[in-house]
């Protein structure tokens, strides 16, 4: 454990406001969807079937990975090679 002087600094020590971390849920891994995860956030197939096109994409199988972000209500998709 280091001593008083030497731990390293906090958000608080130096008296700055730190926004929550944004952690995301999977809900599609190497082009498959993740329908329990997706039934966890309250969204359906549908809604996901209208974010891919929003996004230009025209099947899940084009995803290597989904995922959304609640603090946002965003979703974040990477292509397959």
């Amino acid at each position: 454990m280091p001593k008083s002087a030497f731990r390293p600094a906090t958000p608080d020590d130096l008296k700055i406001t730190v926004k929550p971390s944004n952690i995301g849920i999977e809900i599609i891994m190497d082009g498959y969807i993740m329908g329990e995860n997706i039934s966890r956030l309250g969204k359906d197939i549908k809604w996901l079937q209208y974010q891919l096109k929003l996004q230009g994409f025209h099947s899940v199988r084009e995803i290597f990975l989904g995922i959304y972000f609640k603090e946002d209500d965003s979703l974040l998709l990477y292509k397959t090679n």
